[in-house]
Formats: structure tokens, sequence, C-alpha cells
């Protein structure tokens, strides 16, 4: 999965930086609600943030509905909210919230009602991306839970007709895109920005690029530990990294370190689904002492991001990097 983190830190750049110099955008709001002047409303205060982004979700399965050729289809319709209620929801939802957060500080806390659905729309749309990833994800490694839930493709025995589900969440992104802003003129930068990221300025983009790499491959090292050492109460899912022979940190260490004993007895048995010889590979990390190699790699990586945020030019937020690296250093899942 660090492959696919790379863009996804980067697109959220790009989407922060779209969201900002955007005009302002008409979003389909629910039945009853009227639109708000623009002029005079501005957004909720930070801590309430949350609270909004999540009572706009059924806005957004509504949205989908609507535009999914198939909302006279009761049973389709069904299925559709059954989804991404499923899929979409339990999640840290770090990606969607930190698009918010960071239209706060780039607008200084001062954005209206219009801009706001915006940004609550697009957040949500990240949400899906990941969403989209997770159930291939899951399928192909064969994992067992998710936000402490059977992974969707075990649900009701779905199994590879799960990848169908998946590649509906990802097509409704850009319908909800389509319907709600084709007729802004930054409508084809929006869809850019979801597809690959778009570079306006080199300079501001290798620099966010040198920080948003390590700081993605961190986040997988963490999901390496967290699959080892995490509780599955908090992660929301139970480790699987040496049954199914993944290359993680862990398994990179000994092969790096290891005397011949050790990685010749990891050659052996990683990747075996046998709880004999998974307890064997625990029993190499604790022989090592890899838990705590890991606590003081964690540290140096803090030390990194850190020297990196003070060679950041102008052109690139260094509060929002502050705001990313801090919710990812200090995550227990």
């Amino acid at each position: 999965m660090s492959s696919m983190l790379k863009p996804v830190v980067l697109s959220m750049q790009g989407l922060k930086r779209c969201l900002v110099t955007s005009s302002k955008l008409i979003l389909p709001v629910s039945s009853g609600d009227k639109k708000s002047d623009s002029t005079s409303k501005s957004c909720p205060n930070p801590e309430n943030l949350e609270d909004g982004f999540h009572k706009f979700f059924p806005n957004v399965i509504s949205q989908i509905i609507k535009h999914s050729r198939c909302q006279n289809i009761p049973d389709v319709a069904k299925w559709i909210n059954t989804v991404f209620e499923t899929n979409c929801s339990g999640g840290k939802m770090r990606r969607g919230m930190t698009i918010l957060e960071s239209l706060l500080i780039l607008k200084d806390g001062k954005i209206d009602q219009d801009e706001l659905q915006d940004a609550f729309l697009v957040a949500w749309a990240a949400e899906m991306m990941q969403s989209f990833i997770l159930i291939m994800d899951d399928y192909m490694d064969q994992s067992e839970t998710r936000r402490g839930k059977p992974c969707w493709y075990k649900t009701g025995n779905l199994g590879p007709k799960a990848m169908n589900d998946a590649f509906l969440m990802e097509s409704s992104i850009y319908e909800l895109f389509y319907h709600s802003l084709s007729s802004k003129p930054f409508y084809k930068e929006i869809l850019h920005l979801f597809k690959d990221s778009g570079i306006k300025n080199k300079t501001a983009f290798e620099a966010a690029w040198n920080i948003a790499l390590p700081l993605g491959i961190y986040f997988q090292e963490q999901d390496d530990y967290l699959d080892l050492y995490g509780d599955p109460n908090v992660t929301g899912k139970v480790g699987s990294d040496i049954r199914f022979g993944k290359c993680t940190w862990f398994a990179v260490q000994v092969m790096k370190t290891g005397k011949k004993h050790q990685i010749k007895l990891l050659k052996d048995f990683y990747g075996s689904k046998q709880e004999e010889s998974i307890q064997k590979i625990k029993k190499l990390y604790e022989e090592m002492n890899l838990q705590n190699v890991f606590h003081n790699h964690a540290l140096e990586r803090s030390e990194e991001f850190n020297s990196k945020l003070n060679k950041l030019p102008n052109s690139v937020p260094t509060i929002i990097f502050h705001n990313i690296i801090n919710s990812i250093v200090n995550r227990n899942k």
C-alpha cells in the first residue's frame, strides 16, 4: 500500500489549493434546507467541523442515489446506501478532515456556508476514494476485519463481487463532481487532482514531495507496527502481515540486520498460516528487540520531518504539514 499512499498525500495538498483558489460553488442541499446568504454566514467553529462533516454524509448518499439512474429501483437504492454507509463510516476520517482543517487555516477561518458545503463534498470524495482502495486491498490481502467489522468482501459472502461495489464507489466520485461542479471553470482541475496531482508550481511541488513521500512511507511503517502490536479493539482489524508474508518494516529489518540463523528462520516460517510458525516469527522479532528499535526509528523520523518543515519554501503552507505530521506521528490506529 505504500505506493498508493504517495499520490493520496500529494493529492490532498492539491485539493486544498484548489478549494482555496476556487470561487463560490453551488451544491445541492437536502430537501427542506434553505440556501444561506453566503456573504453573511461564516463557517462553524473548528470544534464543530467534524460534527458537520459527519452530518453532511446523508446528503452525499442521497445525491449518489439520485444520479445513479436507478433511484426508482428500491433494491438498488437500498444497496447503494448500504455500500456507502458501511464502507465510508467508522474510520479515522483523517483525509477528509485534513482538507477541512486546511481550508480553515488557509482562509483564516473566513469561509461562508457555500464554501463549507463545497469542502464537505470534496472531503467526502476523498474518503470515498480511500474506501474504494480499502475494499480492493482487503480482498487482495484476504484480510478478516476492517474498522472493527468484517471486511466488505466477507459480508454476505460477496467475495470477488465486492469489486463491483469498489468501482461503484470510485465512479460515484466523478458523478458527484459532474452534477455539482461541471459548470465551474475549475471542474477539470478537480478531476485531475483526484486522478493525478497537477503541478503548477514546480518548486512547491518538489518541496511537498520531499516531505510527503517519506511521510507516506512512515505511515506504512506505522501500519506494520500496529499490525503486530496494535490493539484490535482500537485499530479495528486483526494483524495478518506475517501469515500473508507481507514485505513489512520488521521483515526487512531481519533481512538487513539479522544473523544467518535468524534470516533462515524468517525464510522458513514467514508467510505460513500455521499459528506455530507465526509465533516463531514474533519470537524472532522479540529476540532482535525490534519493537524498541522501531520506537527509536520513529523518533528519528519525527526529527527528520521537523527538519524538512524548517526548509519548506514560503509557497508551501508549513502549518498544514505540521497538522498532518502531528496526526500521523501520534496515531494508534
